[in-house]
């Protein structure tokens, strides 16, 4: 049978005392299913889907991000949120496609650090939360002790995407060599 719900974020933290959680989108096409008065879906114990209402939504920026916190119909106090932390939210709608590229379609794209290419992604590990670039060395790079790369896919290591130029400028990497 095939499952007509599609995860849209994960429930995080809680915040206030009335029942307010972060929730973090998959991904940006999936923030619009974020708004007042949309119903989602959390699993419980058992796997079925339960209704939760959103009754507000606050969302703040920082660090170049936009953070949503959602107060839903069902969750009363601070100790209800924290018994959902880390559920994943599902709605009963497709969610609308961006015109952004996937990130699974980076691979093949070259990995650029100090302006000269050290190598070109292999493959795309993980999940929408956390994913991890695995990079082919070019031989000249090579000779570090390993022929793969794992750089994850956050601020501090990837300063950029370019797709036009099919390219992903990256720093700080020698934090990631093994000593």
């Amino acid at each position: 049978m095939e499952n007509r719900f599609f995860e849209v974020g994960r429930i995080g933290k809680a915040r206030g005392l009335k029942g307010l959680v972060k929730v973090i989108p998959a991904g940006p096409a999936e923030e619009s299913a974020l708004a007042e008065g949309h119903l989602l879906y959390i699993r419980n114990e058992r796997g079925d889907y339960v209704p939760l209402r959103i009754e507000s939504v606050h969302t703040e920026v920082k660090k170049q991000r936009t953070l949503f916190f959602v107060k839903f119909d069902r969750i009363a106090n601070r100790e209800e949120a924290e018994a959902l932390m880390d559920h994943g939210l599902f709605t009963d709608q497709k969610p609308a496609q961006t015109e952004q590229p996937e990130e699974s379609s980076l691979v093949g794209y070259s990995v650029v650090s100090d302006k000269l290419k050290i190598g070109v992604v292999h493959d795309l590990l993980g999940s929408f939360m956390q994913q991890v670039l695995v990079v082919e060395l070019l031989a000249s790079e090579a000779t570090r002790s390993a022929e793969t790369l794992l750089i994850p896919l956050v601020d501090e290591y990837v300063k950029m995407i370019d797709h036009q130029t099919e390219s992903i400028v990256c720093i700080n990497l020698d934090q990631l060599e093994e000593e």
